[in-house]
């Protein structure tokens, strides 16, 4: 897989085909900060208003993959969106940090789901992605090291755009994203 870094907005990432976006996974409407931003951008309430094909939900530690309502505001054909989130016996959300999984281990279902998927060729293989970083429950150096290893076990055809907006964040994983 081709792993790159982009000092930019994820939207800005003109190279990618697929727009990756970590969400709660749980029901409608528990969106995380970058499908907000998507959903701002395009005019929509929800994330239900932009997929072609809905949403299965709940869908924690796996990706919904769905084609993007043409969309002007955005030029990203596929839209990925990663469960994120838990769900325990009772349906409900788990809120106390003792009832979460390893934040680690649940970013790496969802992006082995992700590149599972996208290497099948029927969706998008270009992937504008960003730092998983869990909302911050996952170091920056871990997350780019959880994603570069992930990355690492699937095909050449695929690519992985990381968009970082941060500087200083830019510049501490660009050693490591070449």
């Amino acid at each position: 897989m081709k792993i790159f870094l982009h000092n930019k907005d994820l939207f800005d990432i003109h190279e990618a085909d697929t727009i990756a976006l970590p969400v709660d996974g749980l029901r409608p409407g528990l969106e995380g900060s970058v499908a907000h931003q998507l959903l701002r951008r395009v005019g929509a309430d929800s994330l239900s208003d932009v997929y072609v094909e809905q949403p299965d939900y709940p869908f924690n530690g796996r990706s919904h993959w769905s084609a993007l309502e043409a969309q002007p505001e955005v030029e990203f054909d596929w839209l990925c969106a990663l469960g994120t989130g838990i769900r325990s016996s009772s349906g409900i959300g788990l809120n106390e940090p003792a009832d979460r999984p390893d934040q680690k281990q649940l970013a790496r279902l969802v992006l082995a789901d992700m590149f599972r998927v996208a290497e099948t060729g029927t969706v998008g293989q270009r992937i504008a992605c960003p730092l998983l970083s869990g909302g911050g429950r996952i170091r920056s150096i871990d997350a780019a090291y959880l994603m570069l290893d992930e990355a690492s076990r699937y095909g050449h055809d695929l690519e992985l755009h990381i968009g970082e907006r941060d500087r200083d964040t830019f510049e501490m994983l660009r050693p490591i994203i070449r």
